[in-house]
């Protein structure tokens, strides 16, 4: 009987391991092949250059950057809609934009946490821009800003312009009504996530904190954020995590065209352009300027990480 009860067991070890291995080949080879192999290829293709159909380690395509940035940025009269230097500046813009709405999309969802007067109109209104496809969302405020709309004669007559101009399709335009629409897109901030985060606050801190007679502001400063401090914390993290990804809707509203070209959009558009010849140095180009991206924001991550950690302590509840 003993013998017969450790084979038994022996039977379910063995099925056991191969569930576990089963279960987790697929990820594992995932992890392998689609980020550890494509992330160290590219890191190696920013030191390779491309000469006479030979990958040869060069740091040639950093030299281009720094000299392509370094020769627009001293004489300005060298750049066009599509430069480089322009996008960098578009990007550091949008970053600025969506640091400035990171506390207005917080104090957003904490108006309608604390249900003021049409609490309910405002939340669908700010939802919409996440339910609605970009493509969709875009494409309307297209329409808004064609010539001829209610808009575009409110804007000409507004600022005296003279005639109705082409507000996409001209660089004295183009810039600030994609600018505007990345405020109008990032008003609602992460509104679903916030909302989540805010209605697992217990009610009794809140109701004490009432009766102790705080405030609407002395409530949200010591009392909720130091609450929900680690979804806070990431959410303002993950915002400069994407600082060099900051491209709003460029890609559907002008294409990079008339000035308003992105870090991340001038990046898809190198690689579209080489039209998967994998001689073009363009990889290896893009891939020089994603490591450099790397190499500003990850110091910048990782001490504003260190700093967030001597604000609050964990919470629980």
């Amino acid at each position: 009987m003993q013998i017969k009860k450790k084979k038994g067991l022996d039977k379910n070890k063995v099925s056991r391991n191969v569930f576990i291995f089963a279960m987790i080949i697929v990820p594992v080879l995932h992890f392998l092949v689609f980020y550890l192999y494509v992330n160290f290829n590219s890191i190696i293709m920013g030191f390779q250059y491309p000469i006479k159909g030979e990958e040869v380690l060069s740091l040639r395509n950093f030299k281009w950057f720094f000299s392509e940035f370094g020769e627009t940025a001293l004489d300005p009269s060298k750049a066009n809609s599509n430069n480089i230097v322009y996008a960098v500046i578009n990007t550091l813009k949008t970053f600025g934009i969506n640091l400035i709405m990171f506390p207005i999309g917080f104090l957003t969802a904490y108006f309608i946490y604390k249900k003021v007067p049409g609490w309910w109109l405002y939340r669908v209104l700010f939802f919409l821009p996440m339910i609605i496809p970009a493509f969709v969302f875009t494409y309307a405020y297209q329409t808004m800003l064609m010539n001829g709309s209610p808009i575009v004669k409110f804007l000409t007559e507004f600022n005296q312009w003279g005639y109705e101009p082409s507000i996409l399709s001209e660089v004295e335009h183009a810039n600030n009504a994609v600018l505007f629409f990345v405020v109008w897109q990032t008003i609602p901030g992460n509104l679903l996530l916030w909302s989540g985060s805010l209605s697992r606050v217990p009610d009794s801190v809140v109701e004490s904190a009432k009766l102790d007679g705080v405030n609407w502001v002395q409530e949200a400063v010591h009392i909720i954020i130091p609450v929900i401090w680690p979804t806070f914390a990431m959410q303002f993290l993950f915002l400069f995590i994407g600082m060099f990804g900051s491209s709003g809707p460029v890609l559907l509203l002008t294409s990079g065209e008339c000035g308003t070209q992105t870090l991340s959009n001038w990046l898809y558009q190198q690689i579209l352009m080489a039209g998967g010849n994998e001689k073009s140095v363009a990889f290896n180009r893009v891939s020089a300027v994603g490591l450099l991206m790397t190499a500003v924001t990850l110091p910048i991550c990782l001490g504003i990480r260190a700093i967030q950690g001597k604000f609050f302590k964990d919470v629980e509840y």
